[in-house]
């Protein structure tokens, strides 16, 4: 039976992607419409380009449990230089996570989080 209570499924928002426009009025409206079904669901935000890190910085402000960021979805940094290498990305976006108030998950944390093993 579906449980819409359930806290091991995630709703992903990606901003940029079909009829997705990245504006933080998407994401809000999406969010709270998500939030409203699926109280207990984990949320991941992810946008592509030079959309990647306002929608991600958005959506830290908000809440949410993950943002995607990496040379998969994006190549520019916060500031519109290309990224020389990929951990860059990471680190820019972990740069605004701290700055919002909000830790970065620990490789440890993040496999308790997706429940993968050792």
């Amino acid at each position: 039976m579906f449980d819409r209570n359930t806290t091991h499924l995630w709703l992903d928002y990606c901003m940029g992607f079909g009829a997705m426009v990245p504006t933080a009025r998407t994401l809000a409206l999406a969010v709270e419409d998500g939030q409203r079904m699926f109280p207990n669901w984990r949320w991941e935000v992810l946008a592509t380009g030079r959309d990647q890190f306002p929608m991600n910085t958005i959506g830290v402000a908000m809440g949410c449990d993950i943002v995607r960021v990496g040379f998969e979805d994006n190549i520019y940094l916060p500031d519109g230089s290309v990224a020389p290498r990929n951990y860059h990305l990471v680190e820019a976006m972990a740069k605004i996570s701290h700055a919002a108030g909000r830790d970065v998950a620990a490789v440890a944390d993040a496999r308790r989080v997706f429940d993968i093993g050792n």
